[in-house]
């Protein structure tokens, strides 16, 4: 009788272990994950992570040392944005009288320029389309023309502006 309530106390305790065990064993695993994720992060190397997203991306330039200074060096040409002989829009900036005694300035002076190389302003193309309604003189039938496929409210955007929005 003893033996049996001594064996049922130990499958008890079995059971209990047992049991501590798994949870044990499940907690080390979800720290392992854990402690892999920094040891090992995710890069475009070991995942779909592209690699302008990469983290700890590290750039190899392929240039050589060189002793030159930064910047541009002595006796290079620069290059700059040439003036064009016939510009779109001319503004004179006139100026009338001195800016010392405000006598007036009558004599034409010395004329300097500067150009502007710029995007012209979008504007909105608005197309109206119009449908007729007619009446036939032979057979008095009423007909009406149709408006172009896709055109089915009184105003909508059209395709380009759809487009530029997607």
């Amino acid at each position: 009788m003893l033996d049996k309530i001594i064996l049922q106390q130990l499958l008890k305790n079995f059971e209990a272990l047992k049991k501590e065990n798994l949870e044990l064993r499940k907690r080390v695993k979800e720290l392992e994950d854990k402690l892999s994720k920094y040891e090992n992060p995710k890069n475009s190397g070991n995942s779909s992570i592209p690699p302008s997203q990469d983290p700890n991306r590290k750039t190899k330039s392929l240039r050589k040392k060189s002793n030159n200074k930064i910047g541009g060096q002595k006796g290079h040409k620069g290059h700059q944005l040439k003036k064009i002989d016939t510009p779109d829009k001319i503004i004179f900036h006139d100026i009338k009288n001195c800016n010392c005694c405000g006598e007036e300035l009558l004599t034409q002076g010395n004329i300097k320029a500067r150009q502007i190389f710029d995007l012209p302003q979008i504007k909105i193309h608005v197309t109206e389309h119009r449908t007729v309604k007619k009446t036939c003189t032979n057979c008095g039938k009423e007909n009406e023309s149709n408006f172009p496929e896709g055109l089915v409210q009184q105003a909508q955007y059209g395709t380009k502006i759809k487009a530029l929005c997607e």
